[in-house]
């Protein structure tokens, strides 16, 4: 932001709104993703190439506008509704409205319904993935 001074906005302070969302939801991730990894150690060499597809699945190369703009859309009306599934298309759209915005508005206000259910369904997921890695914890041991 040193250089960009025209980007700079009061709405760059929701910036560690969005980052809490996305922390609680890594981390549910992590601690699920760390619990089986003990078990089956191939598992690291998976989610590598699988986060490299999600993230190209994911809006942080083009954003979910441009699906309407390319006709996309209408050829491929299941394309809005998957992408509707991603966790990461809220965290990155989330972002890129209050640091880009629209070329017309600029920045602008992230969608908060979004953010808030997805931070409702990562705490659940914090929660599932807690349990499941409590369970798998005793048998660390004799695995290692």
């Amino acid at each position: 932001m040193l250089f960009y001074q025209d980007r700079l906005s009061p709405l760059m302070l929701l910036i560690p709104v969005i980052a809490a969302v996305q922390y609680v939801f890594t981390m549910a991730l992590a601690i699920l993703v760390a619990g089986a990894n003990v078990f089956f150690r191939d598992l690291g060499n998976v989610v590598g190439h699988l986060l490299r597809l999600w993230f190209f699945l994911s809006p942080g190369l083009y954003s979910l506008a441009q699906f309407g703009e390319l006709g996309m859309v209408r050829a491929n009306p299941w394309m809005v509704t998957v992408a509707g599934f991603n966790p990461i298309a809220v965290l990155f759209e989330s972002y890129r409205a209050v640091i880009y915005g629209s070329e017309q508005a600029g920045p602008m206000l992230p969608s908060f319904l979004a953010l808030a259910w997805l931070l409702v369904a990562s705490l659940v997921f914090l929660a599932f993935s807690s349990i499941i890695f409590k369970r798998l914890e005793p048998d660390f041991a004799k695995v290692l």
